[in-house]
This record gives structure tokens, sequence and C-alpha cells, in this order.
């Protein structure tokens, strides 16, 4: 018997798949807008450059030059604008921004080149998108799918970011410092970005904060040993202008409310009162500052919780009276700051909460936090302070 030749399975040769699958030898289904194997395994998805060649010199040979030229090979069609994203692009650019600055920071930092860096480390760029969207809402809660918009960009960033968090070279430090930052901004911002809302989150604020606190410490901690090439690196100043805040210069008696809590301290011993003078001590710097100073300096609302120490955030968890204490001191700094968009709230919500764990003894030790924060005109130097009623807070 006399066998056959076997036939070849005709199929269509194509030259316009992507680059991924050309340069790994797979066939590209050409999907759009990424191919099948893109979409699976969640990269870039480019076209190769168009087919060269000789099969379009031999097709045009034995044209005229004319027709040659008045029919140039059709460039590819563009993938839709996602004009959202031009949007929330335009809008940090222009706005979000500069609700970071403060004095002596420069804006092109944070204005064109952390946009660049963003473009370099795409996990940058969704969460400045990300914070962004946030950012919209806060000034427009008619529009609101910003924050669904929001966690897509946020999710895309952690999942980018995820890969290297564990091995953070030189070349990652800057965009892994400003990825960590704006995770801290976004753990605040992301359930309280409407000014108008009730602040009817179910979580527990305190918890909420020490999650914050933790967030932001992860700043330091993700990029630690690449801190001294970090203060010597075009985001340097952040760096020094954190430095330069010293404790104030005077007595204590200048300041009768520090006076209070410093008589609490003396019924404390050993390294608890050591964590609490520096947190309260850090927490005095930082008011001095933004009290008298009209420059927004709204980064340093984000540095406390760096500087205070991690036994103090596990004696907040517990719900110790004075770590309460000394974060509703902090809720104050917040306040002192309303254009902080991304705290918006935070600083009554936390008030609140903090009220209803103290039992009425404490009560006389955040009645001047109490009193700042719902805009009665009140400085450290003293003036009276409204009591707080202990049946309207049971």
């Amino acid at each position: 018997m006399q066998l056959k030749p076997r036939k070849r399975k005709a199929h269509t040769k194509s030259r316009a798949g992507c680059i991924a699958c050309k340069h790994q030898h797979t066939k590209c289904d050409e999907g759009r807008p990424r191919c099948g194997r893109c979409e699976r395994l969640d990269i870039d998805c480019v076209l190769g450059p168009p087919p060269s060649s000789a099969s379009s010199s031999r097709q045009t040979a034995s044209g005229p030059p004319s027709q040659e030229l008045a029919s140039p090979t059709r460039p590819h069609v563009a993938e839709p604008l996602h004009l959202l994203d031009l949007e929330l692009l335009h809008n940090y650019s222009f706005d979000t921004y500069a609700t970071f600055l403060g004095k002596g920071l420069d804006h092109d930092v944070f204005r064109t080149k952390l946009v660049q860096l963003g473009f370099k480390h795409t996990y940058v760029l969704h969460a400045l998108l990300a914070i962004s969207a946030l950012h919209m809402h806060y000034k427009d809660a008619a529009r609101t799918f910003l924050p669904t918009t929001a966690a897509e960009h946020f999710d895309s960033a952690l999942h980018l970011a995820q890969s290297t968090m564990g091995h953070v070279t030189e070349e990652d430090a800057i965009a892994m410092f400003f990825f960590s930052s704006t995770t801290a901004v976004y753990a605040l911002a992301k359930d309280y970005s409407n000014p108008y809302s009730h602040l009817t989150s179910a979580s527990d604020p305190v918890d909420d904060f020490v999650l914050y606190f933790n967030l932001t410490r992860g700043v330091h901690t993700i990029v630690r040993h690449h801190w001294p090439f970090l203060e010597h690196s075009w985001i340097g100043p952040l760096f020094k202008d954190q430095a330069s805040v010293a404790s104030p210069a005077g007595p204590a008696s200048d300041y009768p409310r520090v006076l209070e809590l410093q008589e609490l301290l003396q019924a404390c011993e050993g390294d608890l009162r050591e964590t609490y003078a520096h947190a309260l001590n850090r927490w005095l710097a930082y008011m001095a500052v933004l009290e008298t100073t009209a420059e927004a300096e709204i980064h340093l609302l984000l540095v406390w919780p760096i500087e205070v120490d991690a036994e103090y955030l596990t004696l907040l968890s517990c719900r110790d009276p004075f770590a309460l204490i000394i974060l509703a001191h902090y809720a104050v700094l917040i306040s002192l700051r309303p254009n902080a968009w991304w705290a918006a709230g935070w600083p009554v919500k936390i008030l609140d909460a903090i009220i209803r764990s103290l039992d009425p003894e404490w009560y006389c030790f955040v009645e001047w936090p109490r009193a700042k924060i719902h805009h009665h005109d009140l400085s450290l130097f003293g003036d009276q302070v409204p009591s707080i009623d202990v049946e309207m807070v049971n």
C-alpha cells in the first residue's frame, strides 16, 4: 500500500503579532488591546513594527511611482485614549501635588520629577492617579465613581510594586519611597475623601490610625538600607526640612498645656516614661512650627508617626490612656492644616473615639485638644477650656 504524503494544515501567516510573543517565538492571537498571552501574564502588549521589506517592495515594483506616493502604508490605529486617566494626571499636576508642599520644598519635585519617575516605575504613576482620584472626589462628591477608580489604580500599583519590595535596589529606592508615602496617605484618604460625609465607617478610628502609623513607618523600613543615598538625591530637601525641626527653645513653663502632660509623666517609670516623653517632645516641636508659621508644612504631619517609638504604637493598640491622650494631641496637628484634604474629618472622628475609650478621670487631659479641634481659638499658652460633658459621652 502506498502512503500518501501528509498535507500540512493550512494557516495564515502573520507578521503583525506583538513584540513579547515574537521574543518568545510564540504565536500571537493579535487580540486588542492586549493579546491573550499578554493578558494572561499581565504584561505590556506592544505591536511589532509593520512588515518591512520584500513583499511590499515586490508588490509596488510593477506600479507607477505616482501610485506608490499616493498610497502610503497605513499606520496602525492608535488605541483609544483613557480620558479619565488623563484628567487624573492633569489634576495631580496642577492641583493635588501642591497639597503636599511646605516651605522650602521645590514644586518641581512633586509636579514634574515625580510624574517622570512614574513613567519609569509604573506603580508610582498608578499611586499618583489613585491619590488624584480621591482628591477629585473630595472636591466633587457627586462623581461617586472616583473612589472605585482610585481603588483600581491603587490595587494596580500594589500589584506592580510587590515584586520590588523584597529587594529594593538603589535604582528603585526613590520610587519605592514615594510609593510607600502615597500608601500611607491613601490609607487615610480612601474612606474620608468626601468632606461632607458623616464619617460612618464601621472600623475603629484608633485601629485605623495604628494602621496608618505602621504604613507611614514602613516608608523608612522598606528603603532603610538606601537612606544615605536618598538624603543626597534630588529628594534630599525633604529630609533636611524634617531634620531642621527642633524642640522649642523656651522653658516648659511657657507651655501650660504641656506642663499638665509632664505631670502625668512623673507618674510613669523607666522605659515607659521615655517612650511617652519622646512622643510628646516631637509632637511639641511640630506643634510649634505649625502654629507659628503660615506656610503649609503639610508633609510634617507624616513625619511624627515615623519618629515615635514602636512601643508607643503597642500601647496605643492596647488603648493605654496616656497613649490615647497623646494621639488626641496629634489630631490637633492635623486640624491646624485644614487643606490637608486627605485627612479631612479625621481629627473629630479620632477625638470622639478617644473620649469614648477613656474613663472620666482622664477627660481633663483631652479638653484642650477637644476645644482646639472644634475650632475654639485656644493656644498652647493657656485660656479657659470648656469641660467635657460626661453624660454626653456616655
